[in-house]
């Protein structure tokens, strides 16, 4: 113990040796500054391989859009949600399409309005990037942002080589940088979290109001992004207080919290009101909207969690984490938790930083899906804690000889960098889909997860699957997308061919009898059509997308036929007229993820009427329905064409 604590003083030693080396720390600075500016240049330079996703298409771009336009012209027309006659609608990037157009309380509002302004300026004023890439680059600029304020708050507490190398591991962190090229909600709300726990830290090491206010303005910032937010104040109180294991634990507390008061209550003001002030939803009706809100977010969209502690966002954290980087992190937390009794507050922060939100998702009934993403706000904690943990272990090698410190650390550089070079010529550009070793990559991880936890969750790849098309699908083909189509449907006015017809599943038999070759694209491993399970059970595809030996995306091809079977497809939600069912009901099974109605076939007499074009010369027909009544088992449907009944189920 004797030896460890001298080899520690002389690793403090060399570190303020190297730091004092003249002109060493500014040469450091404009080192930071150029690996940022590469960063944010190779962040925007590959946007175009990265697609629209799954959350983006179904309401992101949309309200986003509409804020925008809100807060730079004060016109209300842009709040009135069902308003589709509005020059922004004439755009071939037409947002209206959304699915959820009409679900406001599901869309916080600050992440996507910063990003439908660098949409407008970059796509629509400036006409350099395409409207998605530019919608995608304020994540980028965020992420750039993050990585200079990090290190320039760890280099004085944690030292100039663990916050190089802590910016480095976030930098070139596989998944962050996969999803910060389109996540629209958990990179923003990452980025923020960092920036309130930052401010927060810096206030409480030296008060004053308008340290007070920037930790308010920040923190509603959180909030206007993510609901992960409202546990900031625990990372507060558990990572910076006062805590001390003495007779009278929470003295120091109270103390602190009589001397600071009014700066907390600046702190809280100013966050709600960025919070109300930030959401034009929430202008008219503030407590009915934010009930929506929380109410939907308690609700976990329906999913049910584990009743008993969940062990898989552990597991995923250390899954989805490059070995190098893992490494660091444990010999991290070692040194952390050993020295955050004698160090500065700052090795206690990062161990609940990095904890917290592990625990949080981690605890019964909470639901956790698609990797990190939904706790991803650890990745920069753990990131300042395996540089931490790189730093210390050169100090403890070097044994206070600053040559042999640089050399270790070299190494250590160029270990990082065979590790992350493996993971870009395996993964990229599905960065966000990685696994490394210890699970057996992406196909192990198939093999332990299931194919819907190991996939394109999503659905970024549809741009790749559109760009193949655009070179190999002949003219006037038709494409049927089964799962998630609204992310092809809302561009493929911009990145699809314009006589490929993106249709429905009811118009696939048509097109192929009036001699059109139907495409079936999907992602695999979340399928809700029949046609699908088909395709990827009896077809060969013609074109598939795998990464690191697992296909994440797969095209069929349906040929035009003459003579061959004839199928009707109807949509249960778009019929004529109905009874017995009050309101729109939506479900994740569902083709295009609605039914008939919630309701439906509770009642004898309950009916739905539907119109359908049928051949003349059709010599016979079978009709198939697919029907799910959840409490009335035993129902029974009759059937009747033209009025004449003609089958009973």
């Amino acid at each position: 113990m004797e030896r460890l604590k001298k080899a520690l003083e002389k690793e403090r030693e060399a570190e303020d040796s190297f730091q004092k080396v003249k002109g060493a720390k500014t040469w450091v600075e404009l080192l930071v500054v150029v690996c940022v500016i590469a960063f944010v240049i190779m962040g925007a330079l590959t946007l175009p391989k990265y697609g629209l996703t799954w959350d983006e298409g179904l309401g992101n771009l949309f309200f986003g859009e509409r804020y925008f336009h809100f807060f730079t012209s004060f016109d209300p027309a842009y709040l009135d949600f069902d308003n589709e006659d509005l020059a922004i609608h004439q755009r071939p990037l037409n947002l209206y399409e959304s699915p959820f157009q009409g679900r406001p309380q599901e869309f916080p509002p600050l992440a996507d309005t910063l990003s439908a302004m660098t949409m407008e300026i970059f796509a629509y004023r400036l006409g350099w990037l395409d409207p998605i890439d530019a919608f995608h680059l304020t994540k980028i600029l965020l992420c750039g942002l993050l990585l200079l304020v990090l290190f320039h708050f760890a280099a004085p507490r944690l030292g100039t080589s663990a916050a190089f190398l802590a910016i480095l591991v976030l930098g070139t962190y596989p998944r962050f940088w996969g999803d910060m090229h389109f996540n629209p909600k958990d990179i923003p709300e990452t980025v923020f979290f960092a920036f309130t726990i930052i401010a927060f830290y810096i206030w409480y090491d030296q008060p004053s109001w308008q340290r007070a206010v920037a930790v308010g303005i920040l923190f509603g910032a959180s909030l206007s992004i993510k609901a992960n937010a409202i546990f900031l104040p625990f990372v507060a109180i558990m990572g910076i207080w006062p805590w001390r294991l003495t007779s009278r634990p929470w003295s120091q507390v109270v103390e602190h919290l009589k001397k600071s008061f009014r700066h907390y209550a600046l702190m809280l003001g100013t966050g709600v009101a960025v919070h109300l002030g930030t959401w034009p939803y929430l202008y008219t009706d503030p407590f009915r909207g934010l009930k929506a809100y929380y109410t939907f977010v308690i609700s976990q969209v329906g999913r049910q969690g584990r009743a008993t502690w969940n062990w898989d966002p552990l597991i995923q954290t250390v899954t989805t984490m490059p070995e190098v980087v893992l490494a660091l992190l444990l010999v991290g937390l070692g040194f952390a938790i050993w020295r955050s009794r004698t160090k500065s507050p700052i090795l206690r922060l990062l161990v609940v930083w990095f904890a917290l939100p592990l625990f949080r998702i981690s605890l019964p009934g909470m639901f956790s899906f698609d990797g990190i993403r939904h706790f991803e706000e650890f990745v920069p904690a753990a990131s300042l804690l395996a540089g931490y943990g790189g730093a210390s272990l050169a100090g403890l090698i070097a044994k206070g000889k600053p040559m042999k410190k640089r050399l270790f650390l070299a190494g250590l550089l160029l270990l990082i960098a065979c590790n992350i070079g493996s993971i870009v010529l395996r993964y990229h550009p599905y960065e966000h889909l990685y696994y490394n070793s210890l699970v057996g990559g992406l196909s192990g991880a198939h093999y332990k997860y299931g194919l819907s936890g190991a996939t394109d969750y999503w659905a970024s790849s549809y741009r790749q699957g559109m760009r193949w098309l655009n070179v190999h699908a002949p003219l006037g083909s038709a494409l049927y997308v089964p799962t998630a189509d609204w992310v092809v449907r809302l561009t493929a006015p911009i990145w699809l061919r314009q006589d490929i017809d993106v249709i429905s599943e009811i118009s696939i038999e048509s097109m192929r009898l009036a001699g059109h070759p139907v495409y079936v694209m999907f992602i695999t491993g979340i399928n809700w059509s029949q046609l699908a399970t088909y395709c990827s059970q009896q077809l060969r595809p013609v074109h598939q997308i795998i990464v690191d030996g697992t296909p994440i995306l797969e095209i069929y091809r349906l040929n035009p036929v003459e003579g061959g079977k004839y199928y009707i497809w109807q949509e249960g939600e778009t019929f004529l007229s109905r009874a017995g069912s009050g309101a729109k009901d939506f479900k994740t099974p569902a083709s295009n993820g609605q039914c008939l109605g919630m309701g439906w076939g509770g009642s004898k007499g309950d009916f739905v009427e539907y119109e359908v074009s049928i051949r003349r010369d059709l010599p016979s027909a079978v009709l198939f329905i697919r029907y799910a009544l959840e409490e009335q088992t035993n129902a029974a449907l009759d059937v009747y064409l033209n009025e004449q009944l003609v089958g009973t189920s």
